[in-house]
């Protein structure tokens, strides 16, 4: 087999595959058991008609052609290998020579891997950040719990602070309704500030079935930045009022929300988890860091259009979700920001130029300090998983996938390589 390799833009090569008409004998004896399972030839049992009865059948290019999809599969990994490329996604074919007699030529155009110059990063320096949690957080911590364990009764009076208030509402700029401006029985606490300000004010001594219009104006740094210092009128009904009654923060607040004796232990359990998750983001903003820094001070090679469009594409995919999750339509979603699909995909890039450097510089990381994870550390991981997944049969049953197993020794790598990353520096 004879290759040669011309190098293209944005990290893809053409390889010129040239299989001799000896290397491609075991492909055309494939191709004619195949074709003689598939179509039935008299005197034989299917599979087993010899090779000139079955080009008299069928012609020889038939055999020639199905023989190609066999030459390709087998010779283009090889090929690969010869040259030391790393492939992403599926190679593009095109059949340049085909006939009889006479060697078998293809292209194979594929992307891979863009060439890496690791900065040094046994010598990068980023801060450790000691979580600190404090009064303030414990208080909005416990009220949070304690607005989940309130009670709400409907009132025929004024609504006033603390209360909630269901509205229907609709918002208009000069004179036309704004996309995703209408609600209807939205829930409100007046107090909470969780709209833009002033518009709860508005709410106060407003009683079931009043109307009322008023203009506000849109924060300046608003999500959405077609509304950004804008100003908007607000048409609200209400539909409903309710007063909320909230339990005393007590020892027996304690025992009711976490089964503990008193209220000082509920604070200590508190702030502990509390320390946990600030600890957790930490990290993560450090592991984040750690990479931004080795990325900074590497060089790369084009990003291939194929990993760039799979990125791209978990990224819309992770925005869809969290829309849908959140009880929206993600086609309304993009209208009430203003925006298409492309146009999110455009702002989405740099990003996901980001996430590609970073797992390029977590394999390559990986390879030079020689971090593998065995199939032992795999059977650990999902054994552990599969202690809290005991009533979970479907959950189970994933956990039994390669594709599941591929995920886990991904991850399992990754963390690896930035806790080796973390030892060689030794940040403080």
């Amino acid at each position: 087999m004879d290759v040669h390799i011309v190098r293209l833009p944005k990290s893809q090569v053409t390889l010129t595959i040239e299989v001799t008409p000896e290397e491609l004998r075991p492909a055309l004896q494939q191709a004619v058991q195949e074709i003689s399972r598939e179509v039935e030839i008299a005197g034989f049992r299917p599979g087993k008609a010899p090779y000139d009865i079955v080009v008299k059948r069928v012609g020889e290019m038939r055999v020639y052609q199905h023989a190609a999809e066999f030459a390709v599969a087998d010779s283009f990994p090889g090929a690969v290998k010869q040259e030391k490329l790393t492939t992403v996604g599926q190679p593009e074919i095109s059949v340049q020579k085909l006939a009889p007699g006479n060697p078998f030529v293809y292209t194979a155009t594929v992307s891979v891997i863009p060439e890496i110059k690791l900065g040094n990063y046994k010598k990068i320096k980023v801060e450790k950040k000691t979580p600190q949690v404090d009064k303030k957080d414990v208080e909005e911590t416990l009220h949070n719990i304690q607005k989940m364990h309130g009670t709400e009764a409907r009132v025929q009076r004024a609504a006033t602070r603390g209360d909630k208030v269901e509205v229907n509402l609709q918002i208009f700029r000069d004179s036309v309704p704004i996309d995703g401006g209408q609600a209807k029985n939205h829930p409100v606490i007046i107090g909470e500030s969780n709209f833009i300000p002033g518009f709860e004010d508005h709410l106060i001594n407003m009683k079931e079935n009043e109307k009322k219009e008023f203009t506000l104006t849109f924060p300046k740094n608003y999500h959405q930045k077609d509304l950004a210092s804008k100003d908007a009128l607000f048409k609200v009904a209400v539909t409903a009022v309710y007063n909320i009654t909230l339990p005393p923060i007590d020892d027996e607040f304690a025992k009711t929300v976490a089964n503990l004796p008193t209220l000082d232990e509920l604070k200590k359990r508190v702030e502990q988890n509390i320390k946990e998750e600030k600890k957790h983001r930490e990290q993560q903003r450090y592991e984040r860091a750690l990479l931004e820094e080795v990325i900074g001070k590497s060089e790369f090679g084009e990003l291939p259009v194929f990993l760039v469009n799979n990125e791209l594409d978990r990224m819309s995919h992770e925005l869809r979700h969290d829309v849908e999750r959140r009880g929206m339509k993600y086609d309304n979603y993009l209208s009430s920001i203003k925006k298409t699909e492309e146009s999110l995909r455009q702002e989405f890039l740099p990003e996901a130029e980001k996430r590609i450097k970073s797992a390029l510089i977590l394999r390559e990381i990986g390879q030079k300090e020689g971090i593998e994870v065995t199939n032992e550390e795999i059977d650990r991981i999902i054994t552990e998983e599969e202690k809290h997944l005991a009533d979970q049969p479907e959950a189970l049953k994933n956990l039994k996938t390669a594709g599941y197993r591929d995920y886990l020794r991904t991850i399992t790598h990754n963390q690896k390589v930035i806790t080796a990353i973390d030892t060689l520096t030794n940040n403080t």
